[in-house]
């Protein structure tokens, strides 16, 4: 036994569904910038999501958020990068079972693989409905950041 359709298809929607965030990060960046989009897209292409993450946090206090914009945005990209981690166990995750697996109904194992600092291995039974928990979670928090950009584009741009 290992993943079947059903799991398949919500490791998929998980990648997407990060897609979608790490796209929304970039945008803020982007905005918060002052960019024109495609000299933003040639910045952010090619930045890890913590760096760009830690570069929007940066961009709040020299744009002088008041202190709850700066703890909201801090939040909005700490969870970015925290979804960001959760995607790559689903989506870098060895699939299957192994001598180590004790899977119960409709679980497959994920062998998430780490080398920072040390070796770890770690072995996570997961069912289609509890990957798909994960994306709704990536979901909600794009919105999120959407939100954030949207507002912080109408207070630019008011007279």
């Amino acid at each position: 036994m290992g993943p079947n359709d059903a799991h398949m298809a919500t490791i998929g929607e998980v990648a997407m569904e990060c897609a979608h965030l790490e796209n929304n990060v970039q945008l803020l960046l982007i905005v918060m910038a002052d960019l024109d989009f495609r000299k933003g897209r040639c910045i952010t292409a090619h930045m890890p999501i913590r760096t760009v993450c830690d570069s929007v946090e940066a961009l709040g206090g020299e744009l002088d958020f008041d202190e709850s914009k700066k703890k909201e945005l801090k939040l909005l990209m700490n969870t970015a990068v925290q979804l960001v981690a959760k995607r790559n166990s689903i989506v870098h995750a060895l699939w299957g079972i192994t001598p180590e697996s004790t899977v119960g109904k409709d679980e497959a194992t994920a062998v998430v693989i780490k080398a920072r600092a040390k070796l770890t291995i770690v072995h996570e039974n997961l069912t289609p409905q509890a990957i798909q928990m994960i994306s709704q979670s990536i979901r909600e928090h794009t919105l999120k950041i959407a939100e954030f950009r949207v507002a912080f584009n109408k207070v630019r741009k008011a007279p």
